[in-house]
């Protein structure tokens, strides 16, 4: 069937006929040939352009039909949650909540799966007060906008915030849920003066919110976590028992940097940062880096209670200091039986303390006797000289070794394994 309508087709037989001569040729056209057909070419686009907008209506249509027969329809709803899972994984931090957002507005089946998927929902990341604008629904990812923290206590917004947040974690179900902040910005209450680390929504999520299984605290020194726990004992909870910050099973505490002093407190012990921990099980703790504010060369004592640490059955660090203390720490753990060491790319057990601690651990290594895991991350073997783990199934290194270490490689973990008498029973080396 001709797509040239009648007209047009009668027009172009004529022209045709007359324009013969250079159609079959490379003649040069006379004037009148050339209008001839420029004439043409214009009825011809025309017609190409109307044909081209029933092609795109007619796509459209296409379109619309083919979504209905489309595989992505028949996608069982189980399946659709595991993509939604990877599609925005676990941490929660601006971006992947806009995208568990946007995963909604798709269409209502979309919408219906994600609210079930529990997982979408069971962690959040939540930003500073640094911000000047207002967020839309949902958008607590820069939290107070304000700069100032007078204003950043306003009681409006942050009941707003509050309740967003518990309908965000309301969906998770009976999953664990997860929260963190972060707020590495330096603060003045380090050397005495206000602190503005401390945000006031997390602070009532942790006081009068839902249940919390794991919770994530970036600040910028020890000082900061003590105006933190201080701000936790000024609300005004009944019974204390109640408070999701008192019933946390795991907290990880991320320092950036700092005076020793205030984690130590020498002169009075019980007064360490870390006994104001609530009772945990498990607990992750990254330590300034050596040279942030700490000008020793090896790390003093550091005052976790004994009873914290017995409770504890997974224990994560990261420790670039030097000297005994990491060992005497773990010592205390009872009933440890997970335990991840980041060494941060140095070799701190290369100083020993002035006891000679290190140089007898080497000769009556540090028993760990429940211990099942072992993560060592930027590292060296060296680590390995000063432990025995009789019950370790599982070891995962990701290793920092010069060329020297790596023809010794074989060597230490061999050494390691046989005097843990762990040879025949551990299941995984990675």
């Amino acid at each position: 069937m001709s797509l040239l309508l009648p007209s047009l087709r009668a027009r172009l037989s004529v022209t045709s006929k007359a324009l013969s001569g250079v159609l079959n040729s490379n003649d040069f056209p006379s004037t009148a040939d050339a209008s001839s057909a420029n004439g043409i070419i214009g009825h011809l686009s025309s017609r190409i352009d109307a044909l081209m907008l029933e092609v795109k209506a007619l796509e459209a249509e296409r379109i619309k039909y083919l979504s209905v027969v489309s595989s992505v329809r028949r996608i069982p709803m189980e399946l659709l949650s595991e993509i939604f899972l990877l599609t925005a994984p676990a941490t929660r931090n601006s971006m992947l909540r806009k995208t568990v957002i946007t995963l909604q507005l798709v269409c209502r089946r979309w919408r219906d799966v994600a609210l079930i998927t529990h997982g979408l929902w069971a962690e959040l990341v939540i930003a500073p007060c640094w911000s000047h604008s207002r967020p839309k629904a949902l958008d607590f990812s820069r939290s107070c906008h304000h700069l100032d923290q007078d204003a950043c206590n306003d009681e409006h917004y942050h009941e707003y915030e509050y309740e967003m947040i518990t309908s965000w974690l309301s969906r998770a179900g009976s999953l664990p849920r997860r929260l963190g902040y972060r707020n590495p910005r330096p603060c003045p209450c380090s050397i005495g003066g206000k602190c503005v680390a401390v945000h006031p929504t997390v602070v009532k999520l942790l006081t009068h919110g839902p249940p919390v299984d794991h919770f994530a605290l970036c600040l910028p020194s020890a000082a900061c976590f003590r105006s933190w726990v201080e701000s936790l004992d000024a609300e005004k909870v009944t019974p204390r028992t109640s408070m999701p910050w008192l019933s946390l099973r795991s907290l990880t505490l991320i320092l950036f940097e700092g005076d020793s002093r205030l984690l130590n407190n020498a002169e009075d012990p019980s007064r360490s940062v870390f006994s104001l921990l609530p009772p945990l099980s498990s607990f992750g703790l990254c330590l300034p880096a050596r040279g942030r504010g700490y000008e020793i060369p090896f790390s003093p004592p550091l005052n976790v209670p004994t009873t914290t640490l017995a409770r504890l059955s997974t224990f994560s660090i990261r420790w670039d200091w030097g000297g005994s203390a990491l060992f005497k720490l773990i010592s205390q753990c009872d009933f440890l039986e997970s335990l991840t060491v980041d060494l941060g790319n140095t070799e701190p057990f290369d100083l020993d303390d002035n006891a000679g601690t290190l140089a007898n651990l080497k000769l009556t290594p540090l028993e760990i006797v429940h211990l099942r895991e072992f993560r060592l991350r930027d590292g060296s073997f060296k680590i390995l000289e000063f432990i025995r783990v009789p019950e370790l199934i599982s070891l995962n290194m990701e290793l920092n070794l010069d060329r020297e270490e790596t023809q010794l490689a074989s060597s230490a973990l061999t050494s390691f394994l046989t005097s843990s008498n762990i040879v025949n029973s551990i299941e995984t080396i990675r």
